[in-house]
């Protein structure tokens, strides 16, 4: 059986289950519910709060939202809603879901529009629709007010319309008070315990009667339009950062679309195959499905010269799915100016790895995290009503002399039961010129692992199949255009390295030193990255974080700890065996390891300087645990002038170590959001003088896809330093590219201190809160040759390209050479998109954004955004003359 969205409501009736059109559902059957395909529009403002006869905005600048709302033809069945997000809530939610715990309390008007089909109106018995909601209701057919429940009785309903006050008991309880608070919260069994306050936030429209004459012969269209209720007391005040007493006051609990008669329901997966173009920002799953009774619409992409953008065709079926092939043709201009090659459009497939949750447990489905050339042989079919589903990615990489406009082709794809089917493909490049990776403003620390390489594809360390593995991953960190490379010259680092990268000979009572792994491991770097961070690893402080505790307490996945003496440790190596062995330095401050350091130190600073990197020479690492001053005299000793790197809190960040050794590259987590375009505050990233790149330790691999796409452009607004001379984040870094979890053990899923990546290799030097396993630690995955890129890889490389056009912009705004009307025009572009990107909430600190948020902004107008953006930086690239 087979059904392709894209034909017209006649032929989709022909193709459902083998020909046969949609049987009239029994008596009182559902025809939608909450868990029906939907399309789905939100709006974001700041709480509205009630103290009193006082009704105001929140002051919290963490709440401080404010987006677009829909077209106010929104609900008419004409209207074309392919841009907004797929949307469906799942059936029997927990029921502190349905209190609205867990989403954002600056939901201001939550819209949906759902479908269902009609074969004769005149058959039609009996239709009636219930709803429970939070806020107030106002309900739709096929554009025309059926009902509204809690809102104004009479009159036109603005988008900010508030929804009548909920009492007190909604929100707080009389009991005794708890952290600070009488606020219900998530947690302490408070929903059970003042059920009948919560229970309050429900509210109703049972039974509405629909008259069989507001519908249409065919298709007809339901939309709900829910709006907000006004917050009361301190719970946003008193409990602004801590999201369990937060909870959104507009949302859909349950509803049902009942019919008797000749309705046909829509409230399952089609039988058969379908074939659809579905957002690239979206993570898909095999629960997914297209509405059947939607038409195709095509994969459009936006972008501009010297860039690689991404689009999504989703192939799904009710039963397993094999055979699953596609192939790209070129895209013609419209205008006959020229074609895009085949060969610039490459496909990848999602295939399942769940390992790569890392510690944390796969969904029910899998995890469907690598993206990879080839596609899985075969699928089988999800458990409990899921089906079989192979994503493809579209990458378009568009060439730099193309010509600006719009281009179209086609992805054909096919599959066993499936005949080859044709999914159109639309492009819009802008003519504005990307900037080479190597050339990108904005800064990268991600961080490669050789040792995870070597374990995972079980080849000799530095040997030539290492190398050449090793390679992938460090290409693909070129595309995101990555700064930073590790280079350890001590063994048992948090990197989990048991070996030094130069490697110390004796020579009588002295040393010399091999530098071939170190001089080919940082060239092979320098290939593909504009190196402006070199780490050279000579310290890591976990002697501190091990003091006074137990090696119980030292263990991780029952490891005990493998060494409690000194941290100056490097690789011997015999040259007339091979042989390398650990060997035990004297402590740092001590006469003896100046002496032994100061010559290899001084050799990596000219092999640097040689290679034009004597400006990216960093020593590392330090976190809270800074390392006793005379450790850090002596490194100064050896590299006068040359800075540190810090990885720490923000309250443990610092311009200097122990006065006496420079910071020159931060990077840290849990910062303020940035500050609301409205609050005359405007953070530069890219004007950083000290390389500050922010650790988002609250998203990991499974997190949404929409919040690695807008991370970037965030955190170059987030304040850094002092108010009196703070700029922004200057990137993002301490991620894992390939720290993939190759150690042999049991894999303790969602405990704290347990990984299996090599960062657990040496268990004292776990850094606690700050180990890297606690935010990404991958970005790539594991392939049958070498690293492949990811979801979230992808992503991320798609908003590092938009940060690019914004920072362009920026420049130019800073250094006044717009004139009046352009300059207001791009910074209205700007904040238009920091506005969408509050909504999203995808700072760890402002982080109050539930699933709504995610699918939201994934629809919501993000690709007009990205439209516009360069479009003003090829305004600006016109009127400047710069590039």
């Amino acid at each position: 059986m087979m059904r392709v969205l894209g034909m017209t409501f006649c032929g989709l009736l022909a193709a459902a289950a083998l020909g046969g059109e949609p049987a009239p559902g029994p008596a009182g059957q559902v025809i939608l519910d909450e868990a029906s395909p939907w399309r789905m529009f939100a709006t974001w403002n700041r709480p509205m709060v009630r103290q009193g006869a006082e009704l105001k905005e929140c002051s919290l600048p963490l709440f401080a939202d404010r987006t677009a709302p829909p077209p106010a033809e929104w609900a008419q069945p004409d209207f074309a809603d392919d841009g907004w997000s797929r949307w469906s809530q799942g059936r029997n939610l927990p029921r502190v879901h349905y209190y609205g715990f867990g989403e954002s309390p600056s939901l201001s008007l939550f819209c949906l529009r759902g479908r269902f089909f009609v074969e004769d109106p005149a058959r039609v018995q009996k239709l009636t629709l219930s709803v429970a909601y939070r806020g107030g209701a106002v309900i739709y057919v096929n554009g025309r007010e059926l009902a509204r429940g809690n809102l104004p009785k009479e009159g036109k309903l603005e988008p900010g319309t508030l929804a009548e006050d909920y009492p007190p008991e909604v929100f707080v309880h009389d009991g005794p008070a708890e952290r600070g608070s009488h606020c219900i919260v998530a947690e302490f069994g408070h929903p059970e315990r003042f059920k009948d306050g919560v229970e309050k936030r429900i509210r109703r429209l049972e039974n509405v009667t629909i008259d069989p004459k507001l519908l249409n012969k065919g298709i007809n269209v339901l939309a709900v339009e829910l709006h907000r209720a006004p917050y009361f007391g301190n719970g946003l005040e008193m409990e602004g950062m801590n999201h369990r007493s937060v909870f959104s006051t507009a949302g859909l609990v349950t509803l049902a679309l009942r019919a008797e008669g000749a309705v046909a329901p829509n409230t399952s997966r089609p039988a058969g195959i379908q074939v659809w173009a579905a957002s690239d920002m979206r993570r898909p799953s095999p629960y997914d499905y297209a509405d059947p009774m939607e038409s195709r619409t095509p994969v459009s992409l936006t972008g501009c010269l010297n860039g690689a953008f991404d689009g999504r065709v989703n192939v799904s079926s009710d039963k397993s799915l094999a055979g699953v092939k596609a192939q790209a043709s070129e895209l013609k201009h419209k205008d006959g100016k020229g074609v895009i090659p085949a060969s610039a459009v490459r496909l990848l497939y999602t295939v399942r790895d769940d390992r790569m949750t890392m510690r944390r447990n796969p969904p029910r489905s899998g995890f469907w995290y690598p993206l990879a050339d080839e596609p899985p042989a075969a699928l089988e079919a999800a458990p409990d009503g899921g089906g079989a589903l192979q994503s493809i990615v579209l990458k378009v990489k568009v060439p730099a002399d193309a010509a600006p406009g719009d281009y179209v082709g086609k992805i054909t794809v096919s599959a066993n039961g499936l005949a080859a089917t044709d999914v159109p493909v639309s492009l819009k490049v802008i003519g504005w010129k990307m900037p080479d990776t190597k050339e990108f403003a904005t800064h990268m620390g991600v961080i490669q692992s050789p040792d995870s390489v070597a374990l995972q594809y079980k080849v000799a360390p530095w040997s030539e199949e290492h190398w050449k593995l090793m390679e992938k991953s460090i290409e693909l960190l070129g595309e995101i255009g990555n700064n930073t490379v590790h280079i350890p010259l001590v063994t048992r680092t948090h990197w989990g390295n048991p070996e030094s990268m130069v490697r110390w000979i004796k020579d009588g009572d002295k040393y010399k030193y091999d530098f071939t792994i170190f001089d080919r491991y940082l060239d092979l770097n320098r290939k593909h990255l504009n190196l402006d961070v070199v780490v050279l690893d000579v310290f890591d402080p976990w002697k501190y974080y091990a003091a006074g505790r137990t090696d119980a307490a030292r263990t991780w996945e029952g490891r005990p700890a493998t060494s409690t003496k000194s941290m100056n440790r490097v690789s011997l190596l015999d040259p007339a065996t091979g042989q390398v062995t650990e060997m035990e330095n004297p402590p740092f401050s001590t006469p003896e390891a100046m002496g032994s350091w100061k010559p290899v130190l001084a050799e990596v600073k000219s092999r640097l300087e040689k290679r034009g990197l004597g400006g990216a020479m960093m020593l590392g690492m330090f976190n809270e645990k800074t390392g006793a001053k005379a450790d850090v005299e002596m490194f100064t000793t050896c590299l006068p002038g040359i800075p540190w790197v810090l990885h720490a809190h923000p309250n443990a960040r610092g311009a200097n170590v122990h006065g006496i050794a420079p910071v020159g590259y931060n990077t840290y987590y849990y910062v303020s959001p940035s500050p609301p375009p409205d609050s005359g505050r405007r953070y530069y990233g890219w004007l950083s003088k000290t390389k500050t790149d922010y650790w988002n330790r609250s998203q990991g691999p499974a997190s949404a896809l929409t919040l690695w796409r807008a991370s970037v452009e965030t955190v170059f607004g987030i304040p850094c330093g002092s108010e009196k001379d703070a700029v922004g984040c200057s990137g993002m870094g301490y991620f894992g590219a390939d720290f993939w979890p190759v150690l042999d053990s049991k894999i303790v899923r969602d405990g704290i201190k347990f990984s299996s990546t090599v960062c657990a290799r040496y268990p004292e030097t776990c850094w606690d809160q700050l180990n890297l396993d606690r935010g990404l630690e991958v970005v790539l995955a594991p392939g049958p040759a070498g690293a492949l890129p990811t979801e979230v890889f992808e992503q991320i490389r798609q908003g590092i390209q938009e940060c690019q056009a914004r920072i362009f912009i920026e420049k130019a705004l800073v250094a006044k050479k717009l004139d009046p009307a352009l300059a207001k025009k791009c910074q209205e572009v700007l904040d238009q998109r920091a506005w969408h990107i509050r909504g999203l909430g995808c700072t760890n600190a402002g982080s109050f954004g539930g699933a709504t948020n995610s699918i939201w902004y994934e629809g919501a107008g993000s690709a007009g955004m990205a439209e516009k953006l360069y479009a003003a930086a090829a305004e600006v690239a016109a009127k400047t003359g710069a590039k």
